[in-house]
């Protein structure tokens, strides 16, 4: 993947200031014990009138801040974005410390449902990356209602469901389940109120015990692969582990057996005949390999070399291809492969990395905003608070939502393209762009589109 990235620097607060370099002039200025009262009492009137005037001017509904005590006081990053240890993957996210089986990792973020993009888009071909980061609408039961299908229905989630990568064997996060509400926004008086998206706090926690500076994997599902082996080509799935682990334990018996012996040649050799007869052993059975051929392709296959159709097993590409690779992995199994490639210093992740985990959720103080972010631990002026890589939209207006009209020709129900676009996909309103540009930039990262 190609990311363009922007940072959200922190800016200092004017008010901050004022409360900062007000109150010691209050306290400097009065000298005499006796007056201690009196000077306590002016700086608690100070903060009151702060308070009530300039933090919550009149209108503003007071909103929950999430607690003090629940901001996390250390200054140790807990979860960094860096470049991901599956080549070409691009960037990835990192434990920034061990994590203990259930713990929790990332804070709950939210989901924008994309309502029926193909229909409202003549259901022609073109080009919408968000595909390779939306997920079903199933993240959130609720969602699955907002149409008549709910395969019509994707779940943009900008947070983990867009900035975790997948690998098979070595998933080691689940996310937990979202909720649906309107962030006390009244439905008929707010006028924020379906400006935000109502679906929230998907976070993440740990599947297994995680080390400091492994790369955090979530399942992405085996159907996200099956329909992308032209892309991705024959990647094992969950069931393949298993079956190659099968072999790889078959093999170190009759490798150790071997080498007693017969040279390593010859244990080099034996790998190959394993390998070769893979397909014996375990029947593929491989839907994305049967379906998506014409006859054409399967006669082609036929005539390929065998080496060529082994290629395309699955539980072939889980097993090693030498025998050093082979012993190496005997006490973790194939799943565990590139366990430790997946596995960066904390130097490295200071150097290469960002910190994610800057911010945490909570309910706006601004009126009618619904949520936003809020401060995890004391940032300075300058800082970067979270990193935000784009996925780019290509044109506005395929966030187009149309009305529907019957087509007599058709004798089915068609969008209606003879009116302007009654609505928008309110992905929009996480987007950026400019008003003499088509393209649109969707930001994605832990908690960035709460940033108001």
């Amino acid at each position: 993947r190609t990311h363009h990235e922007t940072m959200v620097l922190c800016k200092a607060l004017p008010l901050l200031s004022l409360i900062i370099f007000i109150l010691p002039v209050v306290v400097l200025t009065n000298d005499e014990e006796s007056e201690k009262k009196s000077e306590d009492k002016l700086i608690e009137t100070l903060i009151d009138v702060i308070s009530e005037r300039v933090l919550s001017p009149p209108g503003i509904i007071p909103s929950v801040f999430p607690p003090a005590s629940n901001f996390s006081t250390t200054s140790h990053c807990g979860v960094y974005l860096a470049p991901s240890t599956i080549p070409g993957a691009g960037l990835g996210m990192f434990a920034g410390k061990d994590y203990k089986k259930d713990d929790r990792v990332t804070y709950g973020d939210i989901i924008i449902p994309i309502l029926e993009l193909s229909w409202h888009n003549g259901d022609e071909d073109f080009f919408w990356l968000w595909d390779e980061y939306t997920w079903s609408s199933g993240v959130e039961e609720n969602m699955e209602a907002e149409t008549e299908k709910e395969s019509t229905v994707n779940a943009a989630s900008p947070g983990i469901g867009a900035a975790l990568n997948c690998l098979l064997g070595q998933v080691n996060i689940e996310d937990t389940y979202a909720t649906c509400d309107n962030a006390g926004l009244h439905r008929s008086k707010s006028p924020g109120a379906g400006a935000l998206t109502p679906y929230h706090d998907r976070g993440s926690v740990a599947s297994t015990d995680i080390e400091e500076g492994e790369e955090l994997f979530i399942s992405y599902g085996n159907p996200y692969f099956r329909s992308r082996s032209s892309l991705y080509g024959y990647v094992p799935l969950e069931d393949d582990f298993p079956k190659a682990d099968q072999i790889l334990y078959q093999f170190h018996r009759l490798h150790n057996l071997v080498l007693k012996y017969y040279s390593t040649q010859i244990a080099e050799d034996l790998i190959a005949l394993i390998k070769t007869n893979i397909y014996t052993t375990f029947p593929s059975n491989e839907e994305d390999i049967e379906d998506e051929k014409d006859e054409e392709q399967k006669e082609d296959e036929e005539q390929k070399d065998n080496k060529e159709i082994v290629s395309k097993h699955r539980v072939f590409n889980a097993v090693p291809s030498t025998p050093e690779e082979w012993s190496a992995i005997i006490p973790y199994g194939t799943a565990k492969r590139y366990k430790s490639r997946s596995i960066r210093s904390k130097a490295w992740l200071e150097e290469h990395g960002q910190c994610m985990d800057n911010i945490k959720n909570g309910l706006s103080n601004i009126p009618h905003a619904g949520r936003g972010a809020f401060s995890s631990r004391p940032l300075k002026q300058g800082s970067i608070i979270a990193p935000a890589p784009l996925i780019h939209i290509t044109n506005s207006s395929q966030l187009n939502m149309y009305a529907t009209t019957y087509d007599e020709d058709e004798g089915y129900m068609v969008r209606d393209v003879t009116k302007p676009p009654i609505h928008k996909q309110l992905l929009l309103n996480y987007c950026y762009g400019h008003e003499e540009s088509s393209i649109l930039l969707s930001p994605y990262g832990v908690l960035v589109n709460l940033i108001n």
